[in-house]
């Protein structure tokens, strides 16, 4: 694969280089939310409904980004 023609390119290592404490992905995201929703500076974020639905639009983000991958 040729990089260069590439403004950015991004790698998946979870479960490869770097290991987790967590069963699954999707309960990382809640304990994210849990966290967003007592941070001041993420009040806009609450305020349009993202803390809310934190883990859903997490998992959707990664289902739209793997559907469109560059391949």
């Amino acid at each position: 694969m040729n990089f260069k023609k590439y403004k950015t390119v991004s790698f998946d290592i979870f479960d490869t280089l770097v290991s987790r404490r967590i069963y699954r992905p999707r309960d990382l995201f809640s304990l994210m939310q849990s966290t967003l929703a007592t941070e001041k500076f993420f009040i806009s974020a609450y305020e349009i409904g993202i803390i809310d639905n934190f883990p859903e639009i997490r998992v959707q983000a990664e289902v739209s980004a793997r559907e469109n991958r560059v391949r």
